[in-house]
């Protein structure tokens, strides 16, 4: 029962990571032009599109969010690891601080309407991780 709870939460969370990858990257980014931060191009390669949302911290976001429905103990390392890699976003220059809380906000907001669309399996037999009697 723990492989089929695995992959439910594998499929959630990858659906929700490519519903907010296709939201951030080919809805909004088009539509809301942002120069990267000013050290972002300083003898490195910067991507050309617009710098809000990330995308990254979008579809991140959603990933982690749409797997803790499912498994909610694999959401604090996954959830520590986002937040690592979305900080080295506004670290490096790549994003803004805004760009990374819309992002954030746009996973969140596809993980919550995934969860009203699909929920997750909450049968007892589902609960983890499993009880000795389970």
């Amino acid at each position: 029962k723990g492989g089929t709870r695995s992959r439910r939460a594998v499929l959630r969370g990858s659906v929700c990571y490519l519903v907010a990858a296709f939201i951030a990257n080919i809805v909004i980014k088009p539509l809301v032009y942002r120069r990267r931060p000013q050290g972002a191009d300083e003898g490195r390669i910067s991507p050309v599109t617009s710098s809000f949302p990330s995308g990254h911290t979008a579809s991140d976001s959603a990933f982690v969010f749409g797997v803790a429905q499912e498994l909610p103990l694999l959401s604090i390392p996954l959830a520590v690891a986002a937040t690592v890699a979305h900080w080295s976003l506004i670290r490096s220059d790549k994003h803004h601080v805004s760009d990374v809380l819309a992002g954030g906000a746009i996973g969140l907001g596809v993980a919550y309407i995934m969860r009203k669309s699909w929920p997750p399996d909450t049968s007892p037999s589902a609960r983890w991780p499993q009880t000795a009697a389970g």
